[in-house]
């Protein structure tokens, strides 16, 4: 029911990536075929050519009409005029059941995927665009505008979501055009605050996060390379990362001036300090326990373009455009413009002082925006709900002994480490963690029983079964289903400039 069912919209990172990347290879109904593996198989698939059902979705079972018959499978899925019902993944059975969910990917900054033109380079002009569209996406589909609405995103949307989260909650505020129903923002291995971020790459490499409870390799950066990172090059960085924001900070989209000089030269040496040890070891930066086998982006994904470039794909979706994987040049026009290093986690406190609830996730196996700099942008927010802890509960779910997440949650402010999730958490050991945040009442997530426990780190510790409202987690080699699954709607939008 569109006019209850919480609404989700996906925003990719890049900057300059396509949302249909995630659509396709992460968190969407349906993958595109690539290579003959025994899923794609069973469905028929050829390289590029079909999509089938994607089994570790947030959306479960793709409707069978849209799988039986001999249309490009699943065309549905992306076209805007059009939406593919699917039942969600949800397992166990035990509590309340979550809300159906509605999701839309979104190609953005313009030139993006589908979307036309260039000319957007900061989180200004981000912000203001999707402002603009989503005051006309809810003028014009007036059945949503009493959902609960929200806006995740990953990797360099950790810029992209705070902006335009907060640029929505300004408009609301001031009353200015149409109300954004906003409910609350994800964020998944996002970069967020590179102040405290980039400072942890060197433990991430060198310890791989498990001195404090993570589960990536060691010695993936050499203890020699660790050194020479912690003692000359992270200070550098820092240095640089100061004045970079030196005039915009705490708010960048404010309109102060941006130094981009400044910020440039400051990208260069955090960049060589963080990328340049990591790419020698030949290691994938998104899943430290593999190679990167493929291009820069160490995944294979031509076969996303082969399907999005048919023409009966295209005539369906209405574009005359190549799709590319990622726009480069927007990339580059974003790192000229000094937006890369500027800091984004203090637009958040004004969020959660009103109540739009904050959730940072990430894969604890991810180097590039690992969980470690994550967590302490989290715990750094600015918000003085962190400071408020309260009770651990330990409690051992009746269904199963294992846990496959953590999280801390405080007045609002929710953090979730994925255990031996790479960089795309949403597509792999909790797919449903996301959604079942979406659908539930966060202050539930929050100890009630227990005593009361100081937590070092300024949030309280919930296992994630319990966040999950009882057995509701996706275990890493199985999982549970409910016969009551809610359905999920799912559809794409391009952004025009």
């Amino acid at each position: 029911n569109p006019s209850s069912a919480p609404l989700v919209m996906w925003l990719s990172g890049g900057p300059g990536c396509s949302s249909q990347l995630a659509l396709f290879a992460e968190n969407g109904p349906c993958k595109v075929a690539r290579n003959g593996g025994l899923e794609e198989v069973d469905s028929g698939a050829r390289v590029g050519q079909f999509t089938y059902r994607n089994s570790a979705s947030w959306h479960y079972a793709a409707n069978a009409a849209c799988l039986v018959d001999k249309r490009p499978s699943c065309v549905d899925v992306v076209t805007p005029a059009e939406v593919l019902w699917s039942t969600a993944r949800h397992a166990g059975g035990v509590g309340p059941m979550y809300e159906p969910m509605q999701v839309m990917w979104v190609d953005q900054p313009a030139g993006v995927g589908f979307s036309t033109r260039i000319g957007t380079h900061d989180e200004k002009g981000v912000a203001n665009n999707m402002l603009v569209f989503l005051q006309k996406f809810f003028a014009a589909f007036p059945q949503y505008q009493n959902t609960n609405f929200y806006i995740f995103g990953e990797s360099y949307a950790g810029h992209y979501v705070p902006a335009i989260t907060h640029r929505i909650w300004s408009a609301n505020k001031a009353e200015e055009g149409q109300k954004i129903p906003l409910k609350g923002l994800a964020i998944g291995n996002g970069l967020t605050d590179p102040l405290e971020q980039y400072k942890w790459y060197p433990e991430m490499g060198h310890f791989g996060g498990q001195q404090e409870g993570g589960h990536a390799p060691q010695n993936v950066i050499s203890k020699g390379d660790y050194y020479i990172m912690t003692k000359g090059l992270v200070p550098a960085c820092e240095l640089g990362i100061v004045a970079c924001n030196r005039g915009v900070d705490p708010d960048p989209t404010s309109g102060g001036v941006v130094n981009a000089s400044a910020c440039f030269a400051a990208y260069d040496a955090c960049n060589f300090m963080a990328i340049m040890p990591y790419e020698l070891t030949g290691k994938n930066p998104y899943d430290m326990r593999k190679m990167c086998t493929h291009g820069r982006l160490c995944y294979d994904f031509d076969m996303i373009g082969t399907y999005l470039n048919k023409p009966e794909v295209q005539t369906q979706l209405g574009v005359q455009k190549k799709w590319g994987s990622c726009n480069y040049a927007v990339d580059l026009s974003f790192v000229a413009a000094g937006d890369w290093l500027l800091r984004y986690q203090n637009l958040l406190p004004d969020l959660l002082a009103d109540g739009i609830d904050v959730l940072i996730y990430a894969g604890d196996v991810d180097y590039i925006c690992n969980w470690l700099g994550n967590k302490a942008s989290a715990r750094n927010a600015g918000w003085v709900g962190t400071t408020r802890c309260q009770a651990e509960t330990v409690r051992k779910p009746a269904c199963s002994s294992s846990q496959v997440a953590k999280l801390r949650s405080s007045n609002g402010l929710n953090f979730m480490q994925v255990f031996e999730a790479p960089f795309e958490p949403s597509a792999k050991n909790v797919t449903k963690g996301p959604a079942e945040w979406v659908g539930g009442n966060t202050s539930e997530f929050r100890a009630s029983e227990g005593p009361n426990t100081r937590v070092s780190d300024g949030f309280q510790k919930v296992p994630l079964w319990q966040w999950m409202k009882g057995c509701r987690v996706f275990h890493k080699k199985r999982h549970l289903r409910s016969s009551r699954a809610p359905r999920c709607i799912a559809f794409l939008v391009s952004l025009q400039s």
